[in-house]
């Protein structure tokens, strides 16, 4: 690792610092208002070369596209953030490591990870946009449990009911939204039951 100038230290710092409080690492933008830069060219500048001395990757094409390289993420401080999962139509199932949430020991476990919740179909089970759910790795989620459910490489939290014959029907929260059950013929996986919730207040 090369030494960072001073301002590529209080940004790193920033970052580490939005991760470690709020579970999420801030937009180039938010970078951009924090310091005062007059455009994002200045905070790209100082991204790539934090990204060239090892200290964060970027995502090309991603609203967020900044990652800690994993030298940096502190594991033993929470659960790991892996991605995020749909609460809505299914979305493309996302396994990086983004972070961790800084809980309770009784969710920092190994057999625990953290899940973005994006859309609204949970709603009435307490599930909000935005949301941080705690998901136990588990083959098995109950009828009435609320899952995550891995279709055709798609995620999606949704209640479980298994059907008679062994079909299983995933039930949203939500009165706009109606049930639906899982082609057998699809390519279906059950990430784990979802144990908590985490929601950081802005």
């Amino acid at each position: 690792m090369r030494d960072l100038t001073g301002r590529q230290q209080e940004i790193f710092n920033f970052i580490l610092a939005a991760l470690r409080e709020e579970g999420v690492i801030p937009s180039v933008r938010e970078i951009c208002q924090a310091f005062g830069f007059a455009s994002t060219n200045a905070v790209n500048s100082h991204l790539d070369a934090l990204a060239k001395k090892g200290y964060i990757n970027r995502r090309p094409g991603a609203a967020r596209n900044i990652e800690v390289a994993p030298d940096f993420l502190q594991p033993e401080r929470g659960v790991p953030i892996v991605g995020r999962v749909a609460a809505g139509n299914p979305i493309d199932a996302i396994e990086n490591l983004e972070g961790y949430l800084d809980l309770d020991v009784i969710y920092a476990q190994p057999e625990h990870f953290a899940l973005r919740v994006a859309g609204d179909s949970m709603v009435d089970a307490g599930l909000w946009d935005g949301d941080f759910v705690i998901v136990r790795r588990q083959p098995r989620v109950e009828s009435g449990e609320i899952g995550v459910a891995v279709i055709d490489g798609q995620a999606t939290i949704k209640r479980f009911h298994w059907l008679a014959g062994g079909g299983l029907e995933l039930v949203p929260e939500n009165e706009k939204y109606q049930p639906f059950t899982v082609d057998p013929a699809a390519d279906f996986s059950i990430g784990g039951k979802v144990v908590g919730m985490h929601r950081i207040l802005r």
